[in-house]
């Protein structure tokens, strides 16, 4: 440490870190996962399970079954309005539906 410079809290140099390497957003993005069960209700959230966002704000949902990913397909725009409730200043983009394994 140099002298004369003062010590910085441990949550401030994350925070700029974070900020400078464009993580913040992912971070941001990605409570969603964390959130899905909130976000989409009990009848959803009992057969898909969000994974993960990938880096263009694409959000991965895996589906229970072939039936279900058609339904969910159709209420696309209506579950992105409620995921993005959560994180209005940097929103999904889009959901990928895949096939649960």
């Amino acid at each position: 440490m140099k002298r004369g410079k003062k010590p910085e809290r441990v949550h401030e140099v994350l925070d700029r870190v974070l900020e400078q390497g464009g993580f913040a957003v992912r971070l941001q993005q990605s409570r969603v996962v964390e959130q899905w069960p909130q976000l989409v209700g009990d009848h959803i959230a009992k057969v898909t399970r969000a994974e993960v966002v990938g880096p263009n704000g694409v959000l991965i949902v895996s589906v229970k079954t072939n039936a279900w990913m058609s339904e969910l397909a159709l209420l696309e725009r209506e579950i992105l309005a409620n995921v993005n409730r959560a994180t209005p200043a940097h929103p999904i983009t889009k959901i990928r539906w895949q096939l649960m394994r």
